[in-house]
């Protein structure tokens, strides 16, 4: 039983003495000081509507996309850029089936949930889906794990039966916003009718958005009610003041 498990988690016996980040000596923690201290959850400088990160500022305001355009999300939360070590740690999850990052990445979850939400509560948490055919190739949905720490901490179980991916689109990664937009047009579906339930949409990293729109818009168009937007990270599409 162990020697499966090892293998299906990527486990060595001497990982826990290392950081799985940089390699370095480490204690109890998941990773060492050095890269425990990287990771600081944004204080300030962003929009709260879609994250947006400023440079020259740590006020919150919303940015001219959101202003122009309203979200039809209520809030939106995030611990921080998508560079560096959280970078780092997300890619070795996602791509590498990194599994000792795990607990990391959902404890990071957990405190932008916390910082952002003001004290709202969701009546379902809700994963973006992954297509089955990639689900098979990867073996898990990177948005469904990272979120289990925080359902267990808000006692609401993930609803991973909701919400489904029906198109198997091409990876977004290289794809412009109009192109990544294109290409996850009518991808999802909702398999049961909502009543005005207060949705939380989770996912590893918010990029452009297309993705969390089209989650988004099947929702409200089957009863959502209040819906917040949470992930680990933002891209850094930024804009300067």
């Amino acid at each position: 039983m162990l020697s499966k498990l090892r293998k299906v988690f990527c486990w060595d016996p001497h990982i826990f003495l290392r950081c799985p980040v940089c390699g370095g000596p480490k204690g109890r923690e998941p990773l060492c000081e050095r890269c425990l201290e990287l990771l600081k959850i944004i204080d300030g400088g962003y929009c709260p509507l879609c994250g947006r990160i400023y440079h020259g500022t740590q006020d919150v305001f919303l940015c001219g996309d959101c202003l122009v355009r309203p979200r039809e999300w209520d809030w939106f939360g995030f611990f921080g850029a998508y560079k560096g070590v959280l970078r780092d740690m997300i890619m070795d999850f996602k791509y590498r089936g990194d599994f000792s990052v795990l607990g990391c990445l959902q404890r990071l979850l957990y405190l932008a949930y916390l910082k952002h939400s003001v004290d709202w509560v969701p009546d379902l948490v809700i994963p973006v889906p992954i297509h089955q055919n990639r689900l098979k190739t990867r073996g898990f949905n990177q948005a469904l794990e990272i979120g289990i720490l925080l359902s267990r901490r808000i006692k609401k179980t993930i609803k991973k039966d909701v919400l489904i991916r029906i198109r198997d689109t091409r990876p977004q990664v290289g794809l412009t916003g109009h192109m990544r937009k294109q290409n996850v047009r009518h991808a999802f579906s909702v398999l049961s009718e909502l009543h005005g339930e207060k949705v939380l949409l989770i996912d590893d990293v918010y990029t452009t958005g297309a993705t969390i729109f089209e989650c988004v818009k099947e929702l409200k168009k089957t009863g959502a009610g209040s819906i917040g937007v949470l992930v680990v990270a933002r891209s850094q599409q930024s804009i300067f003041i």
